[in-house]
């Protein structure tokens, strides 16, 4: 599902200029202040119905890692990440027929650790075909 978070990338950086680069899957840990992609570890879902039409749906997390002085920061940047993605009109996608996408977890603490860093996470659902 790399091609569809790589579609997201792509329209998030043609509405807006992150605070960060938005990295794949992993925090590169190069900075207090980084932001990644991610799906969810569940497989995508599929629907089939009777008149041989169908649509999939896939969920993925944005998360924003900021240091204590750049936490409201990072909430910000989900904030207008769900104002993008949230039932936008639609983007290309490679390979698939973009339905929608919905916010489903508005931005949330996910941890805090030891070197004072923040991360906080929105959850989308993308519809597609």
């Amino acid at each position: 599902m790399q091609f569809i978070t790589d579609n997201i990338v792509t329209y998030i950086y043609s509405r807006t200029t992150p605070y960060a680069d938005i990295k794949h899957n992993i925090f590169p840990g190069e900075s207090s202040n980084e932001i990644i992609i991610r799906p969810d570890p569940s497989p995508k879902r599929e629907t089939e119905y009777m008149d041989e039409t169908g649509e999939s749906s896939l969920q993925f997390e944005i998360q924003c890692k900021a240091d204590k002085d750049n936490q409201e920061t990072a909430r910000a940047q989900l904030e207008t990440f769900i104002g993008i993605l949230n039932m936008c009109p639609g983007f290309p996608l490679t390979d698939a027929e973009f339905l929608k996408c919905e916010c489903v977890a508005m931005p949330s603490l996910v941890s805090y650790n030891e070197a004072g860093e923040y991360i906080l996470s929105a959850t989308f659902r993308i519809l597609f075909n």
